[in-house]
């Protein structure tokens, strides 16, 4: 990850930084927001919140505000990290962090491959609905075939599938209907849930 236009490191965003148990997703103003808050603790996030924390005394920041203790105190490690689609249909990437009393800054980011990656599920779930059935489908299917050996699979076809939540259901069935199968994934999110598959008929 890095902030546009600054040359200062910071930590990878990973699976151990961010806490993907509680996303926020907002389209109540019309434009698609998901939110994840990420977990500072380490020690290489100091840079990152400083930089953050200076920024926002920047912008807010009155010197003759009797407020200046309070406000200090307002300022804390939380930083949400926030990806949204432009007009164009290009994804964009900020982070947040907040003070006391409504203040807050904002800095966009770019992110590494692998960064991208980790959020690809999320960024189709939320805003390439179509794509995402197809990248879960196309992963569920290849999975199939490493279980099952092509021989059987030569006359099966899908007939049905969809996704709901983090869960991922598909549904087989041969041409002559004598054979079938149900393909579940708990959380297709997770790289590595794996395809549950139940054989009818084989």
């Amino acid at each position: 990850m890095n902030i546009i236009n600054s040359s200062l490191p910071f930590p990878r965003l990973s699976k151990s930084n961010v806490n993907f148990n509680s996303i926020d997703a907002d389209g109540s103003c019309g434009d698609m927001s998901v939110r994840f808050h990420l977990i500072t603790d380490d020690v290489r996030f100091n840079e990152l919140i400083e930089f953050l924390h200076d920024k926002i005394r920047n912008e807010y920041y009155n010197p003759w505000n009797e407020l200046e203790p309070e406000f200090e105190q307002s300022l804390n490690r939380d930083i949400d990290f926030v990806i949204t689609m432009n007009n164009y249909g290009n994804y964009v990437f900020n982070l947040f962090v907040y003070g006391g009393e409504d203040t807050y800054t904002s800095v966009q980011v770019d992110l590494c491959d692998d960064e991208i990656e980790l959020f690809k599920p999320y960024m189709y779930k939320y805003f390439e609905s179509d794509n995402q059935l197809e990248q879960v489908r196309g992963d569920v299917e290849r999975s199939v075939n490493q279980i099952i050996p092509a021989k059987k699979l030569i006359d099966m076809k899908l007939v049905s599938d969809r996704v709901i939540g983090n869960a991922y259901k598909s549904a087989w069935k041969s041409k002559d209907r004598k054979k079938c199968m149900i393909c579940e994934v708990a959380d297709y999110t997770d790289k590595k849930c794996p395809a549950i598959i139940t054989q009818f008929g084989f």
